[in-house]
């Protein structure tokens, strides 16, 4: 199952524990965020110079909601694939 605010990379417990908290992660992006920004990165490097963009927050809010319907669609693939 993912989880929107999952780690990106795996942390091992030994590094956290290290970190003296154990919900203590400053290890980089979390899954939705990494999503969001490759979908923002396909996105604008589709534009084309003569592109009438709206506004940056409609194009953020278009990309969060790329990241999330992404993460629903793995959840729904993984309750689906049989048992191996």
């Amino acid at each position: 199952m993912t989880q929107p605010n999952d780690p990106l990379s795996a942390i091992s417990a030994e590094l956290l524990d290290r970190c003296g908290e154990v919900n203590y992660s400053p290890f980089g992006l979390t899954k939705r965020e990494y999503f969001a920004a490759m979908a923002m990165q396909g996105y604008i490097a589709s534009l084309s110079s003569q592109s009438n963009i709206s506004s940056n927050d409609q194009i953020c809010g278009y990309c969060v909601g790329m990241a999330d319907s992404l993460i629903e669609a793995l959840n729904n693939e993984t309750k689906t694939e049989p048992n191996a």
